[in-house]
């Protein structure tokens, strides 16, 4: 399943600038984690904004039938019912959109996390009027009555310095740049790796390695991704949607596209499709590695349970054990077996004289 990135998140509020100023007709919720906005623009007529916390937001052709109208839809409604669209904007560099709306009620905000299990938050000024879900972090809580507070700030890579950036790829724990761009400069894989390609840089690189020069290109080619024009496209393979982009990426040449009109019609048309995600192939990879890992740790603590067990027969019968360990000792000094064969213990299953090796059995 697609899920958006803040590069896309960044392209898409971009795109939705002229919902601004519109009136909000009404509010669906065709699933739980869905919501439909159905807004009137002036000179345009209606237009239908779809969220699917956490994955999409977009622009949508068409509404789902939503038969049954949840006690959270109830008080959207409520609250925004023909009320103006003031703004829409991505917070900072996050994975999190914010609509504000005004009307005779007040102001209200709406906001879409479209991060880890996502959620859809109403705010009153800073109070949490409703939520979606109830979430709690160490940093913060979302409930109806708490302030709304974002989470802890990551580094927004759009007014990120060359003397910050190179400061970050230096203390970094991350094994290789294109890691430490998709985690720490919240890239995502995909426009990690675009990065590295426009700046010539080996993903590969490691953070530490990373030259003044190198950090000085990995900035210009960010500032020309997210500076570039739409040219939205849906990238197949083998016939089948894999993804939807906002512009043209170097990542992609030489696959099969089909552009599109806008940056959410080529979503919508990916999202019908049910498109795997552009990263499956490496989710597979990963599945594996995790599988193997978890053989071998189930491995592991079977071969500590068995050395746990010889540890406790070697101290249960420590006087055998001893006395043979003394045989071996006086064998060695002799050149002879003589004295481990004249033991008499039971135990003894056989003596290798030529590799030295003892077969002792305990139960």
């Amino acid at each position: 399943m697609k899920q958006l990135s803040a590069v896309e998140v960044h392209f898409l509020t971009a795109e939705m600038q002229f919902l601004v100023g519109s009136r909000l007709q009404q509010v669906y919720q065709p699933a739980k984690n869905e919501l439909v906005l159905q807004f009137y623009v002036r000179n345009k007529g209606s237009a239908l904004l779809k969220v699917r916390v956490p994955e999409l937001l977009y622009l949508a052709s068409g509404k789902d039938s939503a038969p049954k109208v949840s006690g959270f839809c109830s008080l959207l409604r409520s609250k925004l019912g023909s009320s103006t669209l003031s703004s829409i904007s991505q917070s900072g560099f996050e994975r999190i959109v914010q609509l504000s709306f005004s009307s005779k009620k007040g102001s209200f905000g709406l906001i879409f996390e479209l991060f880890s299990k996502g959620n859809i938050i109403l705010t009153s000024g800073q109070k949490i009027a409703a939520v979606q879900q109830k979430q709690h972090w160490s940093s913060r809580q979302l409930r109806m009555g708490a302030d709304y507070a974002l989470p802890p700030k990551a580094a927004d890579p759009r007014v990120l310095g060359e003397k910050k950036l190179l400061e970050m790829l230096k203390s970094t724990n991350k094994s290789d740049l294109v890691r430490f761009l998709a985690i720490e400069l919240s890239l995502g894989g995909l426009y990690a790796e675009e990065l590295c390609l426009l700046a010539g840089v080996g993903k590969k690189s490691k953070p530490a390695d990373v030259s003044a020069a190198d950090a000085g290109n990995l900035l210009q080619a960010l500032k020309k991704l997210l500076s570039s024009g739409l040219s939205p496209s849906v990238i197949y393979e083998g016939g089948k949607p894999i993804n939807a982009v906002p512009v043209a990426l170097s990542y992609y040449r030489g696959s099969e596209t089909k552009a599109r009109k806008t940056f959410s019609e080529a979503l919508e048309a990916v999202s019908a499709a049910g498109m795997p995600s552009p990263f499956s192939s490496e989710i597979s990879r990963l599945k594996a590695i995790i599988q193997q890992q978890e053989e071998t740790i189930a491995s592991a603590r079977d071969s500590a349970e068995k050395n746990k067990r010889s540890g406790e027969l070697i101290y249960e019968n420590y006087q055998e054990v001893k006395d043979i360990l003394e045989a071996v000792s006086t064998a060695r000094k002799q050149g002879s077996w003589d004295a481990v064969k004249k033991l008499p213990n039971k135990k003894i299953r056989f003596v290798d004289e030529k590799s030295g090796r003892i077969a002792v059995e305990f139960q």
